[in-house]
Order: C-alpha cells, then sequence, then structure tokens
C-alpha cells in the first residue's frame, strides 16, 4: 500500500518528463507557415508601445493584413517572448510546450475534482499529452491560441468544480479564454456539463442558472464580435458561396464524415497533416457520413442506457468531445477548413479523461494477482509508441522543405499552396531549379494566384531567363492587375534591357498603384 502511494506521489513528474522527452526534439525547428505573418513580420511584437494596438485588430493586423480572427492575448504572449527572447525558436517553442505542461497538470487535477480515481487521472493525462495528434497544437509555434484558451478553460473548470463557486473569478478568466480564441465560447457548455455529472439537481432547470455570469459573457462577447470586433465579416470565412457553405445539410454531411477519421487518428495516428485533403460530402448514403451517423447514434444510446442507471462517466466524456468541437464542426458556422487535428486539443482532455475512468470502474471487479504489472507494461508500450510517433511528427516540422514534401506525399490530388510554399523554401536554399518545377506544378493545378507566377519569375530572373520571367510577370498582372510588386520587377528588367519606354510605363503603373493601397 505504501509503494502504491509513493508511486501515485510521482505520477505528475512522470507525466512532465514523458511530455518533455516527447517534445524535446523541436527547439531548433524553424518559424514555418503563418509564424510568417504572427510572429516574424508582426509589427507590433517590436516595441511595448504597440501593446494596446494588439487590441485593436486581427490577429494578422501587426503584419499589414485583415483575417477574421481576434486573439489578442496570443499576440500579447508573442510580445513577451520577442522582446525577451528576439526570434528565438527555442523560447517560441518553448511557450507551447510549457502552456501543453500546464494543460497536462490542469487535466490531472480536474479529473481528481471530478472525483476520478487518481489513476485513471494518470493514465488518461499521460496518453493525452503524449499523443501525436497534439503536435499540430504544440509543435506547430502559430498555434499558441489552441494550448492557451484551453489553458484557461481547465482553469476556470478546476476553480469551479466541485462546489461551483468563485464565479466572479472564473468570468474573469473565461474572459481571458474568448481573448485567446474565439472557440473559448465552448467553456459555456463545458461548465453546464460538469453541472449535470456532479449536481443531484440536475434535473432542475434552475441549477444552471448559477452558470448566470458565463451565461452574460457568452452573450456579450458574440454580439462584440458581431460588432465592434466584426473586422473583416468575422463569422464567415468564405468570400464567394460554395456548395459548402450555402447548404447546411452537406455541412452535417461533411462533419458526420470526419468523425471516423478523427477516431482512427486517435487510435492509430499513422499519418498526419496540417493541409489534409477532406470532400465535402453531399449525400448521406456515402459510407463515411453513415459511420459518422453510427458513432453519434451509439455514442447517444450508450450515454441514454447510462443515465438511465445513474451512471455519468461515460456521459461526461462523450459530452465534452461533442460540446467542446461543436464549434468547429462547421455545422452553424462554415469554417475555413474541414479537417483540422489541433481542434481535438480541448475535445480529447474530457474524453480521455471519461473513458479512462469508465475503464477503470468497469475493469475493477475483474482483478487478478497479475493485474496491475500487465497494465503497467502495457502503459508503456503505448506511452514509447506515442513518444517514439510525436518525436516522428516533430521531425515533420523541422523546416519548410520537411513539412512541405511530407504533405506533398501525402496528397492524392496535390496542393497549390503546398507546392508554392515548397517552391519558396527550396528557392531559399539555393535550389532553384527544384523550385522552378514545384512554381509550375502549382500553377498547374490552380492557376489563380498572383503570387506564384511572381515568385516564379524572380527565380527565372535569377536563372538569366529573362523572356520567361516577363511572361510569369505579365500573367500576375493579368490575374490581378493590382498585384504592383510585378510591375516594378517589370519595370527593372525592361531598364535592365535599355528599353526606356516599357521601363517608364511599367514603373508609372506601379507607383500609381502602390500610392492607390498605401496606407
Amino acid at each position: 500500500m505504501g509503494q502504491s502511494l509513493k508511486l501515485k506521489s510521482y505520477y505528475l513528474p512522470i507525466i512532465w518528463i514523458c511530455i518533455g522527452i516527447a517534445y524535446g526534439n523541436v527547439y531548433q525547428n524553424t518559424f514555418l507557415y503563418d509564424d510568417e505573418f504572427f510572429i516574424i513580420k508582426n509589427s507590433f511584437l517590436r516595441s511595448w508601445d504597440f501593446f494596446f494596438k494588439i487590441f485593436q485588430g486581427t490577429s494578422t493586423t501587426g503584419s499589414g493584413g485583415v483575417d477574421s480572427f481576434y486573439r489578442p492575448l496570443q499576440q500579447v504572449a508573442y510580445l513577451f517572448i520577442y522582446q525577451l527572447f528576439g526570434l528565438s525558436t527555442f523560447a517560441f517553442h518553448f511557450l507551447n510546450i510549457f502552456i501543453h505542461l500546464l494543460n497536462a497538470s490542469l487535466m490531472y487535477f480536474l479529473g481528481l475534482r471530478l472525483n476520478f480515481n487518481r489513476t485513471a487521472c494518470f493514465v488518461a493525462t499521460i496518453i493525452w499529452g503524449l499523443h501525436p495528434i497534439h503536435t499540430e497544437a504544440v509543435t506547430y509555434m502559430s498555434a499558441t491560441a489552441d494550448t492557451l484558451y484551453t489553458f484557461f478553460c481547465l482553469l476556470g473548470l478546476y476553480i469551479l468544480v466541485p462546489n461551483f463557486n468563485g464565479f466572479a473569478l472564473v468570468t474573469f478568466i473565461y474572459g481571458l479564454a474568448l481573448l485567446s480564441k474565439e472557440a473559448a465560447v465552448v467553456f459555456l457548455p463545458l461548465c453546464l456539463i460538469c453541472i449535470f455529472i456532479l449536481d443531484y439537481n440536475r434535473w432542475s432547470f434552475r441549477t444552471y442558472f448559477k452558470a448566470w455570469p458565463i451565461m452574460t459573457l457568452t452573450i456579450v462577447y458574440l454580439v462584440l464580435r458581431k460588432t465592434i470586433l466584426n473586422f473583416n465579416d468575422t463569422f464567415n470565412f468564405y468570400k464567394e458561396a460554395n456548395i459548402y457553405s450555402e447548404n447546411i445539410l452537406y455541412r452535417v454531411y461533411t462533419f458526420l464524415a470526419t468523425l471516423p477519421d478523427y477516431l482512427l487518428l486517435l487510435f492509430w495516428p499513422s499519418f498526419l497533416s496540417i493541409d489534409r485533403e477532406f470532400p465535402v460530402y453531399i449525400s448521406i448514403t456515402s459510407w463515411p457520413v453513415m459511420c459518422g451517423l453510427m458513432i453519434i447514434l451509439l455514442a447517444l444510446c450508450k450515454s441514454a442506457l447510462d443515465i438511465r442507471q445513474n451512471y455519468f462517466i461515460f456521459v461526461f466524456g462523450i459530452f465534452w468531445f461533442f460540446g467542446s468541437y461543436f464549434p468547429h464542426s462547421g455545422v452553424l458556422i462554415p469554417m475555413n477548413s474541414l479537417f483540422l487535428e489541433h481542434w481535438l486539443y480541448l475535445p480529447t482532455v474530457g474524453l480521455f479523461l471519461g473513458l479512462a475512468q469508465t475503464a477503470y470502474e468497469k475493469l475493477s471487479p475483474f482483478r487478478f494477482r497479475y493485474a496491475r504489472p500487465i497494465l503497467i507494461v502495457l502503459l508503456m508500450i503505448v506511452c514509447s509508441l506515442e513518444v517514439a510517433r510525436t518525436r516522428d511528427q516533430n521531425k515533420v516540422w523541422q523546416d519548410p522543405i520537411s513539412l512541405y514534401s511530407h504533405i506533398l506525399e501525402h496528397s492524392k490530388v496535390g496542393s497549390s499552396r503546398a507546392h508554392n510554399n515548397l517552391a519558396m523554401a527550396l528557392d531559399q536554399s539555393g535550389r532553384h531549379d527544384e523550385a522552378i518545377l514545384e512554381y509550375e506544378l502549382a500553377i498547374k493545378i490552380s492557376d489563380v494566384y498572383p503570387q506564384t507566377h511572381h515568385n516564379l519569375a524572380l527565380v527565372l530572373i535569377k536563372k538569366n531567363k529573362l523572356e520567361d520571367a516577363i511572361s510569369h510577370l505579365k500573367r500576375a498582372i493579368e490575374i490581378n492587375p493590382n498585384f504592383y510588386n510585378s510591375y516594378d520587377y517589370l519595370a527593372q528588367i525592361h531598364d535592365f534591357r535599355g528599353e526606356k519606354l516599357l521601363a517608364a510605363k511599367y514603373r508609372s503603373e506601379y507607383l500609381r498603384i502602390q500610392n492607390q493601397f498605401s496606407p
């Protein structure tokens, strides 16, 4: 008995050490993907003078953009890191890993507050903390919003349960979560779920009024996001209508189709990618949609049976998962992507806790002499496999070439954006011929981006293929007549060739459009 208690006292340090090992190979990984806009080109990080400006724009305002995301606390976190360490990849990676460690700790203690078994909480937390599906949220520097809003949500719930006191403090923490990521609105349903499983008056409607401060802040936040904080048509990610954004049934079918794929990744994360190809489903008879519908029905039936027997642990895990994932489902608001792994970061917290506690209670009557060592060995095998897979996935995020090569390696039709980004990375590393091939593939897949033609032209200039460069610069202007950078390079090429009239023409257009669009 004494040895068992001693082992349990080491549960949290074991979790920290294992997570440290799993993510120990990320610190030299370079800036990737949206890191360019959120960190590298973000002028708001250059001085404390911009602190309040961070709260007056979107996530990319500091880099000259306007997007649909309002996440100022993510930018504040980056401001602190930049002011202390500059563009240190070690510091930015450590930020995400440190928050991940805090989240794992809060997950463990929340399970204890919910009166779950300590060992079950340990098993759920260590499997969650090491799971490779979370590499996108932890290893990707620009994904800090996911770990940050999860931290505030878990902290708020930890303070509330089991007695549901301190709503004033928790409402403030909830506000910080909302300033970290819009998906933090799920804190309200998570709070209601905890009340449901812990309060004996769960069937009384008045029981849930104790969460009125959370409800009020949610309503106020949604109104603000639709009005004052609506910088770029906030609730619409699609500027042009399509079958997904215009048909709620298709969005429901697509959401259902994601469930079997997510379930497979949770049990067997063999392929992970930030740019996964996922189709829009338009028929309920498609087998992925049917599988997703079956998962929902089975979960509801099991939950209904458990509720009838006054058993709420499995119900907690299922309700937590769907309650916290629903904003990303695309059903109410069409999302800018159909399938992203980092969306499961918070939903899997409650799911893993609920499943671990359920397994513990169901297996307890079947204990035998060698049950404990067998379970320890099985857990060690699972954790070892997770650590190895997580470290392998961290290597994918090592640099742009490894990331985009990985995306394209598993792509059936190819991604124009991935080919373009890989070409840029190849060009920067001096592999110009390979870069040209990747740009040409990007154009072949989707010839709608002036940047691709412009970037290809710059490589061709380095290869002294000026006629081909001129052709692509003109194509960039044809796609977007206001793409003034191409005018500038056309003027430079013609000036170099002594064609002064053409040079003057393009330089005039460049200055006119630049003045028109410059702030």
